[in-house]
């Protein structure tokens, strides 16, 4: 059975560089570059991390499909057996 758990959801805006980047570097740099910066950055981590969350949703609803026929010839297969004895 496979284990449906997100391995690669990410966010790459660390405090420690943001601070290190754009707030004590010797460049004068304004609010807007940075809002830009991190708007970029997340934008970008959110079409990635989306792809991976769509991958696991279609492969939650084949594993509750498989799960279902499963049970449905189990239930057949008890039953079958049941009618023999």
């Amino acid at each position: 059975m496979l284990i449906l758990t997100p391995r690669t959801f990410y966010f790459r805006n660390d405090p420690q560089r943001l601070l290190e980047d754009w707030v004590d570097s010797e460049s004068s740099t304004s609010m807007d570059d940075m809002h830009r910066h991190l708007a970029i950055y997340l934008g970008e981590d959110y079409t990635a991390n989306q792809r991976g969350i769509d991958r696991l949703h279609n492969l939650y609803g084949w594993a509750c499909l498989f799960l279902g026929l499963e049970v449905i010839f189990l239930v057949v297969l008890t039953a079958a057996e049941a009618k023999l004895r």
